[in-house]
């Protein structure tokens, strides 16, 4: 699934860069995230990598879309959570100089799975949509250092175990995201 997110990803980007005078941005992180409130409890924080495409509206603003999977550890088990969101950053000061901040809002679909002994196979989906802020610390005309900080509200809709769904089961709360990775831009400057 994370392999054709990222193929999807990378053919958005190619055909951005192949129709726009302007550069399109891929990007590759690594990530932190941690889920808090009384529904998450006892989940532990955890890695895992994220991926984005971004083309460019006007000098300052960047749409576009993102993915990402992570995994965490819950009473010895392995909960994994993947997203898709629709991402907006406005750059601050874009154009001048070697470091340029931004803010972001983003929003789409996330889903919880585990195959937890004894129970079977849980998922849940839902929504996630927060924001948050970053840097961007340009190496070169095509690649920039991407550093940031992501606050999500995410709520999950009724699990389901080995495809049966739970009744009363839904999940709210919150998730910190801290991501560090780089930035490649593609097409005429």
């Amino acid at each position: 699934m994370v392999r054709k997110f990222v193929a999807v990803l990378f053919a958005l980007a190619l055909i951005g860069a192949s129709v726009s005078a302007a550069q399109v941005g891929i990007g590759v992180s690594g990530q932190y995230l941690s889920l808090s409130g009384s529904d998450f409890e006892g989940i532990d924080a955890g890695f895992g990598v994220e991926g984005n495409v971004l083309f460019p509206i006007g000098s300052s603003l960047r749409l576009g879309a993102s993915g990402q999977w992570s995994t965490h550890d819950v009473g010895g088990e392995s909960l994994s959570l993947i997203g898709a969101l629709a991402e907006g950053r406005y750059m601050l000061g874009a154009g001048g100089g070697k470091m340029t901040p931004y803010i972001g809002a983003r929003g789409g679909w996330a889903q919880a799975s585990a195959d937890v002994s004894g129970l079977g196979s849980y998922k849940a989906s839902g929504f996630a949509f927060g924001g948050g802020a970053g840097v961007m610390i340009a190496m070169s005309p095509t690649l920039a250092i991407d550093l940031n900080g992501m606050f999500h509200t995410v709520s999950l809709g009724d699990a389901s175990i080995d495809g049966t769904t739970q009744p009363g089961t839904e999940s709210s709360g919150t998730a910190l995201q801290i991501r560090a990775g780089i930035n490649f831009k593609l097409g005429a400057q």
